[in-house]
């Protein structure tokens, strides 16, 4: 893409999404919303201000994985290592669960077995970059439905490379051969670990060193090198940008260098992450939404509840009360980014046709506009003065929902 015209699109991007975020938390809605909206105007099938995405995507890309570096750094290591072994089965569980339903519904709108294994790993996928932006914003990352979302989603990007792999089988083609498969996967969890124990001990080394040069220009620039370089090397490795930055997050964050590290870097991940939820917007098609729109809003509203009874049944399964088991429901109810690589594979491979493909991007980008708005809803229905009389908690409702009307749950992820 030529330079001058990647700046004219981020102006565009920027300029068009101050006014509508700006009314949007007039109006009390998420701004995240407001971002959608944008993307949707100034996109392909809107005013057709931006027709070539292609580096707004890797702006979005750098967004997500900025977002998942603070996100790790503020989740303590010892404390996610303690309880990796909860996260994989609750991950595991909820991707197996939602991916046989996804098979079940192939099979009743009578695709074949290989289209409806398809439909089950795009049903799998919740979307990283909204679910940590909501908790960000709500100071959720510690309450215990945001420690759940937050390990389902990492197993979920984890399982990206075997279901991408798995494509050409599923397309009737002579795919790798399954041992290539499975190594594969011991390898992608082998390279995670590797990262994660070098890291560990040789990036606070140089951080430590960059201190005491008192030179706060360049602790700034190593941060952003240390995130964006560990996500480089997960990428380049065949893992995502964002695992790699939830690394390097969890690789600092029991330094005492977290603070100044995340007041340095979150001006950077406002800028991309806006870019994401707005690129995000501009896929959805308005010509084939109007001309589809029943079809289009049903499927939107049976992937939520799919997707929302599913974890509200594996959490209360695992002890939680309903309220976490709620929350964390309506965070994972939407269809990820990661979905979208899929089907955009899959649509390339002649598994699902064009019109399936169109009803999926559709609906899935209506059940991302809808998330942020259901758990608004929720926390708001969940705060108010119950039917008991008792008086609801002083304070902002973002800080004492999760804490307080959870005080009586003793299974923290993280303890």
């Amino acid at each position: 893409m030529d330079g001058l015209k990647f700046f004219h699109q981020l102006i565009i991007i920027l300029s068009f999404s101050i006014p509508v975020v700006f009314l949007f938390n007039k109006i009390k809605l998420p701004s995240i919303i407001g971002f959608l909206i944008t993307g949707v105007i100034i996109g392909p099938f809107g005013l057709k201000l931006i027709d070539d995405t292609a580096g707004i995507q890797l702006m979005a890309e750098i967004g997500v994985a900025f977002l998942l570096f603070t996100i790790g750094i503020e989740i303590r290591l010892s404390r996610f290592l303690k309880h990796l072994s909860e996260i994989l089965l609750t991950g595991g569980l909820q991707i197996l669960c939602t991916g046989l339903v996804g098979v079940l519904v192939g099979l009743a709108m009578q695709l074949s077995v290989s289209q409806s294994l398809f439909v089950g790993f795009l049903l799998a996928h919740s979307s990283s970059a909204l679910i940590l932006k909501i908790l960000k914003d709500r100071k959720d990352e510690g309450a215990p439905q945001g420690r759940i979302s937050i390990g389902v989603i990492l197993l979920q990007d984890i399982m990206v490379v075997p279901m991408m792999l798995l494509i050409p089988f599923l397309a009737g083609n002579s795919g790798p051969d399954p041992l290539i498969i499975i190594w594969k996967l011991c390898k992608s969890i082998l390279i995670i670990a590797v990262l994660l124990a070098a890291a560990r001990y040789a990036i606070p080394f140089l951080l430590e060193q960059l201190v005491n040069m008192k030179m706060r220009d360049v602790l700034v620039i190593a941060s952003v090198v240390i995130t964006m370089g560990i996500a480089w090397i997960t990428e380049s490795l065949g893992l995502s940008l964002a695992i790699g930055a939830f690394l390097a997050g969890l690789a600092l964050s029991d330094t005492d260098f977290t603070h100044q590290i995340i007041s340095d870097i979150n001006p950077f991940r406002d800028v991309f992450l806006s870019v994401f939820f707005v690129s995000f917007g501009m896929i959805l098609n308005l010509d084939f939404l109007r001309a589809n729109a029943a079809y289009i809003l049903s499927t939107s509203l049976a992937i939520i509840l799919i997707k929302l009874a599913i974890v509200f049944g594996l959490v209360r399964l695992f002890g939680y009360p309903a309220r976490v088991a709620l929350f964390s429901g309506v965070l994972l109810s939407q269809i990820g980014e990661f979905s979208f690589v899929l089907a955009s594979q899959g649509y390339k491979n002649q598994i699902i046709s064009g019109y399936l493909y169109q009803t999926f991007i559709g609906a899935s980008t209506l059940t991302f506009i809808a998330t942020p708005l259901l758990v608004s809803l929720v926390y708001y229905l969940l705060t108010r003065k119950n039917s008991t009389g008792l008086k609801k908690p002083q304070g902002k409702p973002e800080e004492y929902a999760p804490v307080r009307a959870l005080h009586n749950s003793h299974r923290y992820l993280f303890a």
